[in-house]
């Protein structure tokens, strides 16, 4: 009988290691850095543009936007804008890019069509991040200088409203069951709450130092915040707007999003060069990816499973493939789901 009980647990002993260090190999497996590619000075915001399948990246040192394929990772068209373009945004009823101009106090409205700028919308001082709101055909507009929200129409690319917000603002994320739109406030260590019907000021959360990147999960309604002072993630219940976790990690994070396809987040940790990757069920860090010098930003294309990253530093965007060997090497083409 106890050699039997010996035998049972030596045997239950080896699947858990075995199960460990499998998954522990599935993740790293499925987490690498298939490309590289070459871009303007000092890139900082990129977004997916989901009618064409392309990534928009502002290049803040050189005044640009770079335009990539995604089927191919390469450059196709580099577009002119106004000074030190920072924060980017997709607006996809009207297949629009909104470009943040930090410099000159304004956003420029890019057709993605035929990569032409087709407007400039003068907004607060020192504009930041974007984010679009499908329900009501808004861009909002974090103006880090004058603290303050600016509300686009985008029928008409004219403001319509400003909202006062914390001190120095800078994400923005939106929450489409709640119609809230969330903003980071990296001078008053706080996130404010919009009530996107009527554009008033719902509630403000006190985070973590330095808040600076937020995104949403749809599939546990939570925002995920970056507190980039203090090596943390700050993790925000919509239902009762209370921080109800926080995520520690090794270095501070900035660019932060949400992989909708295996529900993880990825964060940017702009001093060590790498990409954390959390569990959205455990909350938890499980995976750490090298990436280039200085990664501010970051997005996802959830055709191909695959996430960019802006590299400030080296002037160039790491691609990370997030799917299964088997997937990446497909030629086929992953049918996607949508997106918020």
């Amino acid at each position: 009988m106890i050699k039997r009980c010996i035998t049972y647990v030596l045997v239950l002993f080896s699947i858990l290691i075995f199960s460990s260090v499998f998954y522990s190999l599935n993740r790293a497996w499925t987490h690498s850095v298939i490309s590289t590619i070459p871009i303007g000075n000092s890139p900082r915001g990129i977004v997916y543009d989901s009618g064409n399948k392309e990534m928009y990246v502002s290049n803040s040192g050189s005044n640009t936007i770079s335009v990539i394929d995604t089927s191919n990772h390469t450059v196709v068209a580099t577009i002119t804008v106004e000074s030190f373009p920072i924060g980017v945004a997709y607006d996809q009823d009207n297949q629009k890019i909104y470009v943040a101009n930090d410099g000159s106090n304004t956003v420029s409205v890019i057709n993605t069509s035929n990569h032409r700028i087709e407007d400039e919308v003068p907004v607060g001082s020192r504009p930041n991040g974007l984010a679009y709101d499908p329900d009501n055909k808004k861009m909002y507009v974090a103006n880090d200088g004058s603290n303050t929200v600016s509300v686009i129409n985008t029928s008409n690319h004219t403001v319509v409203a400003t909202i006062t917000v914390g001190s120095h603002p800078n994400g923005l994320a939106y929450d489409p069951d709640n119609k809230k739109m969330y903003v980071t406030n990296a001078g008053s260590n706080t996130v404010s709450v919009i009530n996107t019907s009527n554009n008033i000021l719902n509630t403000t959360i006190t985070v973590g130092f330095v808040p600076l990147g937020v995104a949403y999960d749809a599939r546990n309604k939570a925002i995920y915040v970056s507190d980039s002072a203090e090596n943390l993630v700050s993790v925000i219940n919509t239902s009762n707007n209370t921080v109800s976790t926080t995520i520690t990690l090794e270095h501070p994070p900035q660019g932060i999003v949400h992989n909708s396809r295996n529900n993880d987040i990825y964060v940017t940790n702009s001093a060590v060069n790498t990409v954390s990757v959390i569990n959205t069920s455990s909350n938890k860090v499980v995976d750490i990816i090298p990436v280039g010098m200085g990664p501010v930003s970051i997005a996802y294309d959830p055709v191909n499973g695959e996430v960019y990253i802006t590299n400030q530093d080296d002037n160039t965007v790491s691609v990370i493939t997030t799917l299964p060997v088997a997937n990446a090497n497909s030629n086929q083409k992953i049918q996607s789901f949508q997106t918020v």
